[in-house]
């Protein structure tokens, strides 16, 4: 089935047509840095100067093209689905209106998943349209890895609990951690560690999530791009009284000056970050052996929570493309039997068409693996089978 996903960030808008069962590519779109002068478009080989463009304006006039294709259905990531939803669900009026009202959940990510979300609709009026939740895959979360500890008549009455992100990046990587390992998810306990500029670990219990790093925001957890990750709550409460941080700029602070940014002083890539750092620079040092330690400190934890691990696996752009903090996340991890081959690490390479690269020496008894995420060919299957047999068979 020939299906549409839309993926709208905070400045940019990732979309492409693929087939839902072999994920062949018939077209993409990528517009990066929407609301600025250097917004630019890249369809197919051409690239487009738009200055200024926000989602609606940069979907509205590429999204005829890509209609052309001939999708037969739209999926969208949403970033929250809250308690509202759980599994993908087709879209109407109903349901802008409640991804609307959990937007404060996802500032960086709801608003832009529900301007895509209005302008593909009204793009493409006659198709179904079908939201995939960065949630869904840890509804299955255990109670209590879901609570916090406040007092639950605050929690139930503003829905303060944990529901992790990264969802479907997390939940495609295992099913194929499975497949290379020739055995069933239902068999396996595997960690994934998602590393990009957003970036969350989860601990996949026979084909369960059972513990995430990201809480109700996607701030927890994590040292990430320009998101803090995990702070001690009273640290927050002194920037108020010594800073006289309002919320909003609180808020501000913890989304996008922190983390790699915040440590390094040189932005949010990991490559900028090593590149200093192989040339000196303490912050930049600093911040990679920050990140990497909370990472392990994340993988051991979850190996503790599982009861052991038979794999672990690294993906998304750091992940699949960082040697060395995949060495920092993997080099020390021996006490679970999990041993780096290091040759294999500097070495290894991963594309959509060979997705997988084992980095563990053959005594390795857990298996180390890095994995090309594909979260457009994820949403297009999850969209397909919300459909049913008889779409996908048109």
């Amino acid at each position: 089935m020939k299906v549409l996903v839309i993926n709208c960030g905070s400045s940019s808008v990732k979309a492409a047509v693929l087939d839902s069962e072999t994920g062949e590519r018939y077209a993409e779109l990528r517009v990066e840095r929407l609301g600025t002068r250097e917004c630019v478009a890249r369809d197919g080989t051409e690239q487009h100067s738009i200055p200024e463009y926000d989602h609606g304006r940069a979907l509205a006039e590429f999204l005829p093209k890509l209609a052309k294709v001939g999708p037969l259905a739209v999926g969208h990531r949403v970033v929250h689905g809250g308690e509202c939803f759980s599994t993908p669900v087709q879209i109407d009026d109903l349901v802008e209106d409640q991804l609307e009202a959990l937007s404060p959940l996802a500032p960086l990510h709801n608003p832009a998943n529900l301007a895509g979300i209005r302008a593909a609709r009204q793009c493409l009026p006659d198709i179904p349209h079908i939201a995939v939740f960065d949630t869904a895959f840890h509804s299955t979360l255990p109670r209590r890895a879901q609570y916090y500890a406040l007092p639950q008549e605050l929690s139930d009455k503003h829905g303060l609990r944990r529901y992790g992100f990264h969802g479907t990046s997390h939940s495609w990587v295992a099913e194929r951690a499975a497949q290379f390992l020739g055995d069933e998810l239902a068999r396996l306990r595997v960690i994934t560690c998602h590393l990009g500029n957003g970036a969350s670990v989860c601990a996949v219990e026979y084909g369960r999530s059972v513990e995430t790093s990201m809480g109700m925001t996607p701030v927890e957890g994590l040292v990430m791009g320009t998101r803090s990750g995990d702070i001690d709550p009273g640290i927050l409460i002194e920037l108020m009284r010594k800073e006289g941080l309002s919320v909003d700029e609180l808020d501000v602070l913890l989304n996008k000056n922190s983390g790699l940014a915040g440590l390094s002083g040189v932005g949010r890539d990991m490559r900028d970050i090593e590149e200093r750092a192989a040339q000196g620079d303490d912050k930049c040092r600093m911040a990679i052996a920050v990140s990497a330690h909370r990472l392990r400190k994340y993988i051991g934890a979850y190996a503790a929570v599982m009861g052991g691990v038979d794999a672990i696996v690294f993906t998304a752009g750091i992940g699949e493309n960082s040697v060395a903090m995949r060495h920092r996340a993997a080099g020390r991890l021996s006490f679970l039997g999990a041993h780096l081959d290091e040759e294999a690490n500097r070495n290894a390479k991963v594309s959509r068409s060979n997705p997988v690269a084992e980095i563990s020496a053959p005594h390795s008894r857990v298996r180390l693996l890095f994995i090309a995420t594909d979260d457009a060919h994820s949403i297009s299957s999850s969209t397909a089978a919300l459909l049913g047999r008889d779409a996908i068979a048109k």
